[in-house]
């Protein structure tokens, strides 16, 4: 199944705020949560994963988005 331009956004706007939030204590708070790494974690993968679900005709609509980069994430 191929993720939208519009899944793809909601997802990244989601996972900022969530991430934001997981990383807001600071780096020793951060490292030591395992909560807050599995978000990080799992969110990095969710955006990866929708780049690598997104259909080629939305990725040619933003040539300067470094697409191979972003799956490396997962």
């Amino acid at each position: 199944m191929s993720w939208t331009i519009s899944e793809l956004r909601a997802e990244l706007a989601q996972g900022d705020e969530l991430m934001t939030t997981a990383i807001s204590g600071g780096v020793e708070a951060f490292i030591a949560n395992q909560a807050d790494q599995d978000v990080v974690a799992w969110r990095l993968y969710r955006i990866a994963e929708g780049t690598c679900q997104l259909a080629s005709e939305a990725r040619g609509q933003y040539p300067t988005i470094a697409w191979p980069e972003l799956r490396k994430l997962r």
